[in-house]
């Protein structure tokens, strides 16, 4: 069986492919092909696609056409669009079901507002939903504060913090005035010593 993290995973995956008939086709066309997919930190399995155009668990295991690695974090990496996290994973095999799979999974697109209407209907589904968006800019909006503090403090402190250079610059000034004091003291000493004795 799949292990636990991954099956949620293929759900989402098939669920979104089942939403647009072309994906549906796409995927379709390489019924029988087998992924290897390592997702670190996730165990790796096996995946074949069936003859109805899912993914899923390869009942046996067999020699992969495809293997496709990547990361958590490259999944979930803020800030970068789908295309974005998709192009960090790399594909080894079949270069036909790897650049149908990555097409696939770049262009599959969400709507959980729609998702949700079929379970509790369209007006609390558009509350639900707006309410998300309006939680998902609150963090946006707190961490863009947080960053601009970051950010005043640093250019506030770095006046009072000295940098490398600055520092050594700062000791060679010193070194040279020392040398120039200690010049200073040469010549008054032998100023002191040459002045005739006072009566």
């Amino acid at each position: 069986m799949i292990a636990s993290p991954v099956l949620p995973l293929l759900t989402a995956i098939n669920h979104l492919v089942a939403a647009t008939p072309t994906h549906i086709e796409q995927i379709r066309a390489h019924a029988g092909r087998r992924i290897d997919l390592h997702v670190t930190p996730l165990p790796s399995c096996q995946l074949i696609v069936d003859s109805s155009g899912r993914i899923i668990e390869a009942s046996a295991a067999g020699r992969a056409d495809l293997v496709m690695r990547g990361s958590v974090l490259d999944a979930l990496a803020p800030g970068l669009g789908r295309g974005e996290r998709i192009r960090r994973f790399t594909f080894e095999g079949d270069p036909t079901l790897a650049d149908d799979l990555r097409t696939v999974l770049t262009q599959l697109d969400w709507d959980p507002e729609d998702d949700l209407a079929r379970i509790v209907g369209d007006i609390p589904a558009r509350r639900l939903a707006g309410a998300a968006i309006a939680i998902r800019e609150q963090g946006r909006e707190g961490i863009a504060r947080v960053l601009a503090n970051i950010g005043e403090y640093v250019a506030e402190e770095r006046q009072s913090v000295l940098s490398r250079a600055r520092l050594e610059s700062f000791a060679a000034e010193i070194a040279a005035c020392r040398t120039a004091v200690d010049r200073l003291e040469a010549r008054v000493d032998a100023l002191a010593n040459r002045a005739p004795p006072a009566d």
